[in-house]
């Protein structure tokens, strides 16, 4: 019996997402699954910026029940589908009883991780082309490529304290994208016409 000032630890549980861009202009992202009783890893690989889903690599290292493993083939049906709402709600549909919570919970990480890492790209653009952007710029620029943010959380309330001090920002001059796209091919470009002028100045 156990005192009551004893601990009994009995296990943990872990999650951890990474995501990288790719040479191909993708984002890969491997989410990872662990406890007393599992161990799933997911690989997805997602186009950019519109996330629609190239490839899905789920593998079952650790499982209670033989029937688990035979569960993986259930996310194959969400290749060709973009990250959108309602996605989890579809992967549940299509799976049916077939399916893993587990290997789901694995799968909704790895579509945060897609949205986390095309977040992280649109940053990484915005600091390159506009050094010293103020954050308000940038999230302002992140309302007007996504304005379905505007009231979907308390951050993003129209009447607090953020959205107001985002809208009365004024963006960094020459600044003309609409969309992730245009921000991605605006580099692209420039890149392209920088790397060409290397290459000319190189022969001489």
């Amino acid at each position: 019996m156990i005192a009551e000032s004893d601990e009994l630890f009995l296990g943990e549980r872990k999650r951890d997402t990474s995501v990288v861009f790719t040479a191909e202009k993708t984002l890969k992202v491997k989410s990872v699954f662990s406890d007393p009783y599992h161990e799933i890893e997911l690989t997805g690989v997602f186009t950019h910026p519109d996330l629609k889903i190239l490839d899905l690599d789920p593998v079952i290292i650790r499982h209670p029940h033989n029937a688990c493993r035979e569960s993986v083939h259930t996310l194959k049906s969400m290749i060709g589908e973009k990250v959108r709402p309602g996605l989890m709600k579809e992967v549940l549909r299509k799976a049916g009883n077939q399916g893993c919570s587990h290997l789901n919970t694995v799968f909704k990480d790895t579509i945060e991780g897609a949205l986390l890492g095309r977040g992280r790209r649109v940053r990484h653009l915005l600091a390159e082309l506009f050094p010293g952007i103020s954050d308000a710029q940038t999230y302002k620029l992140a309302l007007t490529f996504r304005p379905e943010l505007l009231n979907s959380c308390n951050a993003y309330n129209p009447d607090g304290e953020l959205v107001r001090e985002v809208l009365s920002a004024s963006l960094p001059e020459n600044m003309t994208f609409e969309t992730m796209q245009e921000l991605e091919e605006y580099y692209e470009a420039l890149n392209s016409s920088d790397a060409g002028e290397r290459a000319t100045m190189g022969r001489f």
